[in-house]
């Protein structure tokens, strides 16, 4: 193996690495693609800003237009519809080049050094790279350590997310500092308050934080017992903090105090519950979602709902959000079904989801099976399965160690265990980078565990 000292030389360089590499990245990758195209229904969208990434802009604009009219913070913007933060940092990232979001006629400004957001979040990442680096490099073997960082620096599902512009990246630096906090719990528990507000902050980045005070819960009770009443309290109280300020800012936009955001009680009943009612049923897939369909506007008509008012929308998601659970009573194991299988598509590493996006067509009829969509799915299978294999390796190379190891192995599972269970069913294997920074611990143990395998059966020795 490497000596200490080169190995922590390699580390720092490897972060470089991929920071540059993100860098440049950022630019090229927008000066190629900061252009509009018709879609497939003729409508002209913007090759990066479309999907999600249109509302985040849209919004932004919103929000940067009513600050800069003189509007008071807590009514700039429009109401809490997907993410709370990330559209308020593209605002302030304009606001503060002096360059506008949208042009004259009202399209997404071209050549307005956009880079600059990717490059920023670049610099974040790698910095709580830098800081993730420090805390672990006391606490796990020095090799273990170098494939870590190599692994979070360099592995290409991660790296593309940071000269992009979706939310990920920014996530990915909170869950480093997350991570970081648990790896070593401090003493002190006002600390716990202060992760309270900052687990808030990631709520307020990416809406999968909601429960995460749950398994964090169960956590702390594991390891303190009847002393984590009072952290666990701490920690609550910080987090109350911040979704009270979400709900009390939306209040003074809607008069309606809420903090979810509409879009997380409409996901079940637009993507799951006609399929789990067309088995209820025994009825098409097809006809169940008609059926929704027809449900839903009779409902709409027959309570009077005015969905150009917030609270017809609340009121509406409240409807679907109570639809899917119905759909879901007695349909439990068929769900379980569902979720196992949207989970095994969830969990495929797509390291080319980033440069995809930008060619993607959603307009495309059933676009997920045109074969550029599906192109070199069996690579990306293969390459699951081996990143897996070794982190299941490890994290029983891990089990056999220090009680320290065997506590921090858990702690990933139950980490592992929420963003399965709550984003699994989606599919969308963009979302599973949350897993990966957690398993970067299983991969380091697994890369080693394998070379000292392969050291002792070729030459009867391990390190």
């Amino acid at each position: 193996m490497l000596t200490e000292s080169l190995n922590k030389k390699l580390c720092l360089t490897i972060i470089l690495i991929g920071f540059f590499y993100s860098l440049i990245n950022s630019v090229l990758d927008t000066l190629k693609n900061d252009k509009f195209f018709i879609d497939y229904e003729g409508v002209e969208k913007h090759k990066i800003i479309k999907s999600d990434l249109e509302h985040f802009w849209s919004h932004a604009d919103l929000f940067k237009k009513d600050v800069e009219d003189g509007k008071k913070f807590l009514e700039s913007g429009g109401p809490l519809e997907r993410n709370y933060l990330y559209p308020k940092l593209i605002a302030f990232y304009f606001i503060s080049i002096g360059d506008e979001i949208r042009d004259s006629d009202q399209k997404f400004k071209l050549k307005n050094f956009k880079f600059g957001i990717p490059i920023i979040q670049s610099l974040i990442f790698y910095i709580c790279l830098f800081f993730f680096f420090k805390k672990i490099y006391k606490k796990f073997d020095s090799f273990v350590v170098l494939v870590i960082i190599s692994f979070l620096s360099i592995e290409p599902s991660l790296l593309q997310f940071h000269s992009s512009y979706w939310s990920e990246s920014l996530y990915l630096s909170m869950l480093l500092i997350f991570f970081i906090f648990f790896l070593d719990l401090p003493k002190k528990k006002y600390k716990f308050f202060l992760f309270g507000i900052f687990l808030g902050l990631m709520f307020m980045q990416r809406n999968v934080s909601l429960l995460l005070f749950m398994p964090i819960s169960l956590y702390l009770i594991i390891i303190f017992k009847f002393k984590a009443f009072k952290p666990i309290i701490l920690l609550l109280s910080g987090y109350i903090i911040v979704l009270g300020f979400v709900g009390y800012n939306n209040y003074k936009k809607s008069e309606i105090f809420h903090f979810i955001p509409d879009t997380q009680r409409d996901a079940h009943w637009n993507y799951v519950s006609h399929i789990l009612n067309s088995k209820k049923l025994n009825i098409s897939i097809g006809e169940s979602e008609k059926n929704k369909h027809d449900e839903m506007n009779k409902w709409i008509v027959d309570n009077n709902i005015k969905l150009n008012t917030r609270k017809g929308i609340r009121e509406l998601g409240m409807y679907k959000q109570s639809y899917f659970i119905e759909s879901l009573k007695g349909n439990l194991f068929n769900y379980f079904k569902y979720h196992i299988w949207k989970s095994c598509q969830f969990l495929i590493l797509d390291y080319t989801w980033v440069k995809k996006h930008y060619n993607l067509d959603k307009s495309i009829p059933k676009y997920w099976q045109q074969s550029s969509f599906k192109a070199g799915l069996t690579y990306k299978i293969i390459y699951s399965f081996l990143i897996y294999a070794l982190c299941l390796y490890g994290f029983f190379q891990m089990f056999f160690l220090r009680d320290f190891d065997r506590k921090i192995g858990f702690f990933i599972i139950l980490m592992f265990l929420y963003f399965v269970g709550i984003l699994g069913w989606t599919g969308i294997s963009r979302y599973s980078t949350t897993i990966l920074i957690f398993f970067s611990i299983f991969f380091g143990y697994g890369v080693k565990g394998l070379i000292n395998k392969t050291r002792y059966m070729i030459y009867g020795f391990k390190n």
